[in-house]
C-alpha cells in the first residue's frame, strides 16, 4: 500500500451512536458526549480543559451522501471528572464547544454516528460525524475497522500498525481534510525529467504511470490492474503535485483571493483528473482484451456516456439488436451521480456502472438495482461491503466477460 499506515496519523479512536441529550438544545444544553469506562481507558485520568489551558484542539467533519464536501468546524474537546471534588464518586466527562457540526446549530442529529480518532499523546482529535446507514457512515466504519453494530455508549480501539491506508482509504481522509504524507525523491526525478515543472496531460501520465507498474498488466487480471494502475496513478499525482504546489507557495499570492483561488484550483485538478485517469486506465484494459467501443460519444439530448461498446454506428443502426450494446458509466465515486447514467443510451435497457467508492449503502444499492443500473466495483474494493451485497456486485472482469460475449455472438471485431 502506497499511502502508509493509518497509526502515523491516529493512535486511537472512539465512537458511538449519538442521543438526543448529547447533541438536541431541546434535549439538554450540556455539550457533552455519553462517556464510558472504556473512553477513559485511553484518554486516562489527566484533566483537559481550556481553563487549565490544555483543552483537546478537535477538528469536526460532518460526511453527508448528497454533497460531496464535508462540512467542518474547529473547536476543542474537554475531558474532566464532573465530581471531583466528591469523596467516593468520580464521573469523567467528555465535554465539546458548540459548532457547525454539533451542538445548538449543528448539523448531527441523534441516531448519527460519530467517531473520535486521536493521535499520539491525545495531542489533537478528529471528529468525524455521518448520517447511520448512509454509505458516508459506512465508509467510515470500514476506515477504521468498527463493527456493522451500532452502540450507545463510546467503544474504543488503538489504531493498529496492520491498518493500512490504501486509495480508497485515502480518499476518504482527503475528503476530511487530512492530507496524506507522499514524499518520493526517486519518483519525483523521474517525473520532472519526462515532463518539467509543470503537469502533463492525463494520457501522457497514465502511460507514465502504467510504465511504472510494469510488473501487473491486464493479463494478470483486470481488476488487479486497475487497481494498481489507480494506486500508483494518485501517489504519483500527488507526490508531483506537492512539489509544484510547493513551489508556488514560494512565489507568494497577491491576496487573499489569489490564494483561495490558486486552493480552489489545486482541489479541483485532482478531482477532475481522478475520473480521467480512471477513464484512460478502463480504456487500456479494454483494448488489451480486444472490446469494440467508443468513449464520450454524444448521443440523443446530448448524453454522453463515457464507454459505449460495441459504437456509436452500431447503436444507430436499426439493424443492429440493442441487446448486443452495452453502455458503462464510470465514476471513482458516484454519490447521487449514479442517476446521471440511467438518462444516456435510451436504446439500452441495461446500463453498469464502474466505481471504486467503497461501502455503498444498502438503501442506494437497492435504488440501482430497482432501476436496473448493474454496479460494478473492482475485486479489491468488494471486500469493504457486506457480505450480504457482494453477490450482486460484479467485478470487472465478469463485466468484460459478459462484453466479449455479446461482441463474439454478434461477430464484432475491436474498431468495427
Amino acid at each position: 500500500m502506497r499511502f502508509g499506515q493509518l497509526s502515523s496519523l491516529f493512535s486511537c479512536f472512539a465512537w458511538k451512536q449519538l442521543t438526543a441529550v448529547e447533541v438536541d438544545p431541546n434535549a439538554s444544553n450540556g455539550h457533552e458526549f455519553n462517556s464510558s469506562q472504556r473512553l477513559r481507558d485511553i484518554l486516562g485520568d489527566t484533566t483537559r480543559k481550556p481553563s487549565l489551558g490544555n483543552p483537546i484542539p478537535a477538528r469536526f467533519v460532518y460526511f453527508s451522501d448528497e454533497n460531496d464536501e464535508v462540512v467542518e468546524s474547529e473547536g476543542t474537546l474537554s475531558w474532566y471528572d464532573s465530581r471531583a471534588n466528591h469523596k467516593t464518586r468520580t464521573e469523567w466527562r467528555l465535554y465539546y464547544t458548540d459548532n457547525s457540526i454539533v451542538g445548538r446549530e449543528g448539523k448531527a442529529r441523534a441516531g448519527d454516528s460519530i467517531i473520535i480518532a486521536f493521535k499520539e499523546g491525545i495531542s489533537s482529535a478528529t471528529v468525524f460525524a455521518a448520517p447511520a446507514s448512509s454509505t458516508s457512515e459506512n465508509q467510515l466504519r470500514w476506515l477504521f475497522g468498527i463493527p456493522e453494530n451500532r452502540e450507545l455508549t463510546f467503544g474504543t480501539s488503538v489504531v493498529s500498525d496492520t491498518q493500512s491506508v490504501d486509495i480508497s482509504r485515502a480518499r476518504i481522509l482527503e475528503a476530511a481534510g487530512i492530507e496524506i504524507p507522499v514524499e518520493d525523491d526517486t519518483l519525483l526525478s523521474r517525473m520532472l525529467e519526462l515532463f518539467g515543472e509543470g503537469f502533463p496531460s492525463t494520457a501522457k501520465f497514465g502511460s507514465f504511470i502504467r510504465s511504472e507498474v510494469s510488473n501487473v498488466t491486464p493479463a494478470d487480471g483486470a481488476d488487479k490492474a486497475i487497481m494498481s494502475w489507480m494506486e500508483q496513478e494518485e501517489y504519483a499525482f500527488r507526490v508531483l503535485e506537492r512539489h509544484v504546489v510547493n513551489k508556488r507557495l514560494e512565489s507568494r499570492f497577491s491576496d487573499v483571493d489569489d490564494f483561495i483561488s490558486y486552493s480552489l484550483s489545486v482541489h479541483n485538478r485532482r478531482k477532475s483528473r481522478a475520473g480521467l485517469a480512471f477513464e484512460n486506465h478502463l480504456s487500456e484494459i479494454f483494448r488489451f482484451f480486444e472490446l469494440s467501443f467508443e468513449r464520450g460519444v454524444i448521443l440523443e439530448a446530448k448524453a454522453k456516456p463515457d464507454f459505449l461498446f460495441p459504437s456509436k454506428r452500431c447503436y444507430y443502426d436499426e439493424g443492429f439488436s440493442n441487446e448486443l450494446l452495452t453502455l458503462l458509466g464510470a465514476k471513482t465515486s458516484c454519490k447521487d451521480r449514479w442517476r446521471q447514467v440511467l438518462a444516456e443510451g435510451v436504446n439500452i435497457r441495461d446500463k453498469h456502472l464502474i466505481t471504486l467508492q467503497p461501502s455503498i449503502s444498502s438503501d442506494q444499492l437497492e435504488q440501482m438495482r430497482s432501476h436496473r443500473l448493474q454496479l460494478v466495483v473492482p475485486e479489491a474494493v468488494q471486500a469493504s461491503y457486506p457480505q450480504v451485497e457482494r453477490d450482486g456486485l460484479w467485478t470487472l472482469e465478469r463485466f468484460i466477460t459478459m462484453v466479449q460475449e455479446k461482441q463474439f455472438s454478434g461477430g464484432i471485431h475491436l474498431n468495427s
